[in-house]
């Protein structure tokens, strides 16, 4: 079983994402927390880390740059491959971002068909055991 956290504060994106997830069939356990303030010590906290973590782009409370930071920072979270989700192509964002530890920045697909390829593109990076590391 793979899991996988997910921070996003949107429950719109948040479903559609479980809901592609899902539907891969692949056995997994999906994480969901609404901010960074509930994601931070809850991920902290668990017994194993999560096989990858997503996080949105932009979150209310605490910075996604500040998100991936003190997840990175945490010796129990430093090898876990952090994914950003984000509705805006922003290079200069993207950048701050993957210096802030994410392996990688994708834009939110606008339909389910879109969400469906990105659900079945990440369980292939874990099955594949294929999850690239943070350039950082």
């Amino acid at each position: 079983m793979y899991t996988i956290a997910m921070i996003e504060d949107n429950p719109a994106d948040r479903s559609v994402l479980r809901i592609a997830l899902e539907r891969t069939g692949a056995p997994l356990e999906i994480l969901e927390y609404t901010h960074a303030t509930e994601a931070i010590p809850a991920l902290l906290l668990r017994k194993e880390p999560p096989d990858l973590i997503l996080v949105d782009g932009f979150l209310p409370q605490v910075s996604s740059e500040e998100l991936i930071r003190r997840l990175k920072s945490s010796q129990h979270l430093k090898d876990v491959s952090i994914f950003v989700v984000s509705g805006m192509q922003d290079p200069t964002l993207n950048a701050r971002l993957r210096e802030s530890g994410a392996a990688q920045t994708f834009l939110k697909p606008f339909d389910l068909n879109g969400w469906l390829e990105f659900g079945r593109h990440l369980v292939q990076l874990l099955q594949d055991d294929d999850l690239p590391d943070a350039i950082a």
